[in-house]
């Protein structure tokens, strides 16, 4: 009867999983983001998701996949939706992470659905009712109201300089997130999952390895230094 009925209401049960394990891991990326710069961190994460993913591919979709039957058009999609959502989308998040602390952040995080839903409506055509106005109206208010005073229990004091530059550095990375997966959805349904996440990976992962390379290559060193 239990296993029916997760089985029945997977989706919701996933949905709860991802936000916790998100929950999780922007904890684990806030403590890792006090010795390792945005952009490092960013790309050792990439370089940590495409390992354990490029060691799945062989058992799902294949290392190739359908990388030899997908249009140039979809392609194009994918990789820029890589550079978009992961390479500067994650980077804008972690320099946020780091100065604004991660109760303020995940409020911060709610922008994610409003600009999910405009961005489907400019650039798939997708109908908006009125109440995704209303939703994203409160949702804005939301953050307006608790971004500068958060639970007092939760607070991290933060200078009112470093909050706003966050604050705008974590809007720039929802809005980013957003339009990077609605960009990418008519390719991602060609696609199988796996794949096209391990290819999204690569593709935001490749920018940010040459900036690093041509700005601060002892940075770049360091996302493959122990400790």
């Amino acid at each position: 009867m239990l296993i029916d009925w997760m089985w029945a209401n997977k989706g919701e049960i996933f949905a709860l999983l991802a936000a916790a394990t998100w929950g999780g891991a922007l904890v684990l990326f806030r403590l890792s983001g006090k010795t390792m710069g945005p952009m490092v961190l960013n790309l050792f994460k990439n370089i940590v998701a495409l390992v354990l993913l490029g060691l799945t591919l062989p058992f799902t979709d294949g290392l190739l996949g359908p990388l030899l039957t997908l249009s140039w058009w979809d392609l194009g999609l994918l990789s820029l939706s890589g550079v978009m959502g992961l390479a500067i989308a994650d980077s804008l998040l972690f320099a946020s992470l780091n100065r604004i602390g991660v109760t303020r952040i995940t409020i911060i995080d709610c922008l994610y659905s409003p600009s999910v839903i405009f961005f489907s409506w400019m650039l798939l055509g997708e109908q908006i009712r009125w109440f995704h106005y209303v939703g994203a109206l409160l949702v804005g208010l939301g953050i307006l109201t608790s971004i500068e005073r958060p639970p007092k229990a939760l607070r991290e004091e933060v200078e009112s300089q470093d909050l706003w530059v966050g604050v705008l550095f974590g809007i720039g990375a929802m809005l980013s997130m957003a339009f990077g997966i609605v960009m990418a959805k008519p390719a991602l349904k060609a696609a199988p999952l796996i794949w096209s996440t391990s290819f999204r990976l690569l593709m935001g992962s490749i920018p940010l390895a040459i900036w690093l390379l041509l700005s601060d290559r002892k940075a770049l060193m360091q996302c493959f230094r122990p400790g």
